[in-house]
């Protein structure tokens, strides 16, 4: 009889001892996340997660301006040198256009012999959606073509072509005169209405 009534006060004890254990526990867990300390700057510059623009790449990181590797040639401006024989000093620039939907718009340069200028439109990933052959400006050599540009909109652009030279004996003026108003819609795609103000003699 002793030793069941031993028995029963020790199985009482451990019940009581858990019991207590776990009210410990409860308290300590809820101490332990009270006390927890966050460097908020530390997580906002390491976590990708706080800052999200650390996991996406920015058009900018694109080699998609300046002077073009063989590699961003073929990847950003497919096929757009394929009909030129000679190739050299192939760069970019971005203009200052924004027709919407994330469409970029960049001037292509090929300045081998004079220079060659194409304009082209990309979308947010750098694929290229249209291109337009602006044409070749030369230095004067019994004649010349120049080609000015203006913005004039977001979606608009003039190019001034203009060719040059001899009237007459000695005076040099303009013997061709074509205005382009280029636009570039939503979609990437470029529209070009051509004036022609003078015709070559």
């Amino acid at each position: 009889m002793k030793n069941l009534l031993l028995i029963i006060s020790i199985l009482y004890l451990m019940v009581i001892s858990c019991t207590s254990n776990k009210k410990v526990d409860k308290n300590m867990d809820s101490i332990a996340t009270e006390s927890v300390i966050v460097d908020e700057n530390n997580a906002i510059d390491s976590n990708v997660l706080t800052n999200p623009d650390n996991a996406k790449t920015s058009i900018n990181d694109l080699p998609i301006y300046g002077e073009l590797t063989q590699e961003s040639l073929a990847k950003y401006y497919p096929n757009i040198t394929d009909t030129i024989k000679e190739l050299a000093n192939l760069s970019a620039s971005k203009l200052d256009l924004n027709p919407g939907n994330g469409i970029l718009v960049a001037m292509f340069y090929n300045s081998a012999v004079s220079s060659q200028m194409f304009l082209c439109t990309h979308d947010r990933k750098g694929n290229l959606i249209d291109k337009l052959y602006i044409g070749k400006a030369t230095d004067f050599d019994v004649t010349s073509h120049t080609i000015a540009m203006k913005i004039i909109s977001k979606t608009k652009i003039i190019f001034d072509q203009v060719d040059w030279g001899y009237v007459g004996d000695n005076d040099i003026d303009t013997i061709g005169h074509e205005k382009w108003l280029v636009r570039v819609d939503k979609d990437g795609m470029i529209e070009n209405i051509i004036t022609v103000y003078k015709k070559l003699p």
